[in-house]
This record gives C-alpha cells, sequence and structure tokens, in this order.
C-alpha cells in the first residue's frame, strides 16, 4: 500500500461540502435581501441607503424583541399584507438573524 503524502491531501475537494454555504443558504439569503430591498422601497423612500438601514434595523429589533416571540410559531403571518409588520415576520421567518446595517446598505446599494 502506497503511503498518503500531504501534497496529495492538499490539493483533494471536500466532499461534504465543509466551509462553503449550501443552496439552502444562499436561496435564504436571497429571499431576505429581497424582502430587505421590498421594506426599504415601500416605508424607507427618498432616504439614504445608511439611514434606511438603520431604520430598518431598529424596527426589525424591535418586532423581534416583541411581537415576533408571539408569532414565531405561526404557519403565515398574523399580520395584515400591507404593513411593515407583515414584511418583518416573513424576514424573520426566512433566517431568524438580524442583519448588520452594514449588511442592509450593501443589499439595498446592490437593488
Amino acid at each position: 500500500m502506497r503511503s498518503v503524502r500531504t501534497t496529495d491531501l492538499a490539493n483533494g475537494v471536500p466532499v461534504d461540502g465543509r466551509g462553503r454555504r449550501s443552496n439552502e443558504t444562499y436561496l435564504r439569503l436571497d429571499e431576505r435581501d429581497a424582502l430587505l430591498i421590498e421594506i426599504a422601497r415601500r416605508f424607507y423612500p427618498g432616504l439614504s441607503h445608511l439611514e434606511a438601514a438603520h431604520r430598518l434595523r431598529s424596527r426589525l429589533l424591535i418586532y423581534r424583541n416583541g411581537r415576533w416571540q408571539r408569532t414565531c410559531t405561526e404557519l403565515r403571518s398574523p399580520h395584515p399584507a400591507e404593513k411593515l409588520d407583515a414584511l418583518l415576520w416573513s424576514l424573520l421567518k426566512s433566517r431568524d438573524a438580524i442583519p448588520a446595517v452594514r449588511s442592509i446598505r450593501a443589499v439595498l446599494a446592490r437593488a
């Protein structure tokens, strides 16, 4: 049996995908980005990307610490579709994490 050298392993590709984002993660991030753009377009028109990102994140923090804790187990949004809370609920349902201002600003700048 031939011995295995470090150089043989250095060019190998991990089979299980460690260290890489899965396709599901990319889909969830794309959904999150689309919701962030929609929220900024509908509820924060005319603001700079930075100001919209600050306001959006602060509103998201308030929602997550309040209503989200009561409604996170719902299958459908309990809020009317035209309200900001409905989009915030969808955003947190797709990924229960609050993006940083820098990330939100980058998303809005790409739109």
